[in-house]
């Protein structure tokens, strides 16, 4: 299930993450870990974009 770009990697973290969970794997809680600081990361950038480039546009 391996997608082009971004949101293939996002499916691909999507599958790893179910398949981790269906074999109740030890790696649970680092999927879990890098899973929430992507999605983290992610709304940072998408609530910092916008902010950068209105002060951009103000100064």
């Amino acid at each position: 299930m391996g997608g082009e770009g971004l949101n293939g990697a996002f499916c691909d973290a999507i599958t790893e993450f179910g398949s981790t969970i269906s074999s109740g794997g030890e790696n649970f809680l680092f999927v879990f870990l890098f899973g929430f600081l992507f999605f983290f990361i992610s709304l940072f950038i998408l609530i910092l974009l916008p902010l950068f480039f209105k002060f951009l546009s103000n100064a």
